[in-house]
């Protein structure tokens, strides 16, 4: 079965899934999209990078990975994708869009971090083991934020509107991606869900950060949508970082590492380095494990992506599901090569079977000191980052 038969299988997937009212007739988001210039990014100055613990965290060299993301395709959905003069995603960004229309610095590192845990190239020099999950996946940069705090003092509010995201999926929809990656927090309208409903149904895996506000902050969207891909993180012992969000309205489907993990930043004349802490980045995690699972196998629905998901994390210390862990860490290696064929999505049973214990041993959680305070006061329709801030400041600014 190809993708696109897969995607006529999910045509009314979410209203199976969702509970409330029906959703109101979609109407499509207007805004400007046009194309985004990579060179017009804020450049970081190159520096030696820290140990990649993701990569063995995961398993990324493992056997049992025969797939890499090739034929999948990534809609990113973030401040924009700066590949220019970036080596390790030389080759990695197929179209960069813009719906968020001009801004007198544009800094794109949230989303150059995020595209580069996806699908990031291994470094010729070596200097690093560093490496996206999917790296021969495509990645579509759609920059819908104007601004993305650097500043780890800050909370990452951006404050603008929900129309350039919508438009993006409704793009992402017709260019026929495989999965959209969002690593943002917006609030809950009825324009958001119908554009997330529209893209489940089209076949469309849409994975989103939970959050990075705790247990303190309002429900989380587009994670707390019908039949999205919630993303919790951990740190390099699986244990939920404090900031991971919970919220009686959200269920969490895996938790990823998301905490000091090893990302690229834009780069002018050097590669650029970050150590990034957020559920943002575990996000992207979890959308090039889903990029491998699609290439291993076409034939899966969204709702098949979620319950093999489920089925193969590594499970969490306590009860199932956990609040900021949902069915525990993604294991790329089992999602791909270590389950039997699913049934057809009528046939599987609401919940996933308990799973035996991880085999390496975990501590209990022993969660940070609540020094983080990450408050975001969302607008009606404002969109936050969910990076907790990256440790570095702004290093250089490339003369255009």
């Amino acid at each position: 079965m190809n993708r696109h038969a897969r995607r006529a299988l999910a045509a009314g997937t979410v209203a199976a899934l969702a509970c409330g009212p029906a959703l109101a007739v979609p109407t499509p988001a207007q805004a400007a999209e046009g194309p985004f210039d990579a060179s017009t990014c804020t450049d970081y100055e190159p520096f030696e990078p820290a140990p990649a613990w993701q990569v063995d965290r995961l398993d990324l060299d493992s056997p049992a990975l025969t797939a890499s993301g090739e034929g999948i395709t990534i809609a990113v959905l973030d401040t924009g994708i700066d590949d220019s003069d970036n080596p390790v995603l030389e080759g990695v960004v197929a179209e960069s869009l813009d719906f968020a229309g001009p801004a007198e610095d544009i800094n794109c590192q949230h989303g150059t971090q995020v595209a580069s845990l996806i699908a990031g190239q291994t470094p010729e020099d070596g200097s690093t083991s560093f490496r996206g999950v999917a790296p021969r996946a495509k990645v579509i940069g759609m920059r819908v934020l104007t601004s993305a705090s650097a500043d780890p003092n800050e909370s990452g509010q951006q404050g603008e509107p929900l129309t350039p995201t919508i438009a993006a999926i409704d793009r992402a929809i017709e260019m026929d991606v495989d999965i959209i990656n969002i690593s943002q927090q917006g609030t809950d309208t009825v324009a958001y869900q119908d554009a997330i409903t529209r893209a489940i149904d089209a076949g469309i895996v849409v994975v989103a950060a939970a959050g990075n506000q705790g247990d303190e902050g309002p429900a989380p969207y587009p994670a707390s949508y019908p039949g999205v891909i919630a993303v919790g993180m951990t740190d390099s012992n699986d244990v939920a970082h404090e900031s991971s969000q919970s919220h009686p309205d959200l269920e969490v489907t895996v938790a990823a590492p998301g905490v000091d993990v090893l990302a690229a930043n834009p780069s002018g004349g050097g590669q650029s380095w970050e150590k990034a802490t957020g559920t943002s980045f575990a996000t992207p995690i979890v959308s090039g494990t889903v990029a491998l699972m699609l290439e291993d196998d076409p034939s899966l629905t969204p709702p098949d992506v979620r319950k093999r998901l489920q089925e193969s994390a590594d499970p969490p210390a306590g009860a199932v599901p956990d609040p900021q862990l949902g069915y525990g860490v993604v294991n790329p290696g089992r999602a791909m090569s270590d389950l039997p064929a699913l049934a057809p999505a009528a046939e599987q049973s609401p919940e996933p079977p308990q799973l035996a214990p991880h085999p390496h041993d975990r501590p209990e959680p022993n969660h940070l000191a609540r020094n983080l305070s990450v408050g975001f006061a969302l607008g009606v329709a404002g969109i936050v980052t969910l990076g907790l801030g990256t440790v570095m400041a702004l290093r250089a600014r490339r003369d255009r």
